[in-house]
């Protein structure tokens, strides 16, 4: 190494493939924790659509048995809103759960990008002290702003 504060191309080429494999590593992460979140999801629905059933197995049995045309009627309305209020609470524990998921794939993914910023920024300053100065050539000069410009 040149200097103290140098790394050789072969460090940095090793220091941006570390990173990409960091967040390969992360991605592979949030997908298992998608996919363990969705598992949840589809389970909390299939117990759900269970429930469901039994209950409307149930509520067609009371309705049929109830031979009073009045108290018949009663019970179907009593039964469409119980079966409305089941649905959204249930809705709303999809979404909890479904949520929740997501919630830790995004913690992944958040931690990581956090991390690969710094990691981009050190490896990105080993670049820049390593490199030669640029070239006269290749400055740009100063722009200079005329009174019309500044308008």
């Amino acid at each position: 190494m040149a200097n103290q504060g140098s790394v050789s191309a072969t460090d940095n080429t090793r220091n941006f493939l570390d990173i990409v494999r960091k967040n390969m590593e992360a991605f592979a992460q949030a997908q298992s924790a998608m996919l363990e979140g969705n598992r949840m999801v589809f389970q909390r629905q299939a117990e759900m659509f269970e429930a469901l059933v039994d209950q409307a197995v149930t509520a067609s049995r009371e309705i049929a048995s109830e031979t009073d045309p009045a108290k018949n009627l009663a019970k179907r309305f009593e039964t469409a809103k119980t079966s409305i209020q089941n649905l959204i609470g249930h809705s709303n524990l999809v979404s909890e759960t479904n949520a929740r998921a997501n919630g830790k794939v995004v913690e992944i993914l958040e931690k990581r990008m956090m991390a690969a910023l710094d990691e981009c920024k050190v490896a990105s300053e080993h670049l820049v002290v390593a490199a030669p100065p640029v070239p006269e050539l290749f400055r740009f000069p100063p722009v200079e702003r005329t009174a019309s410009a500044r308008k």
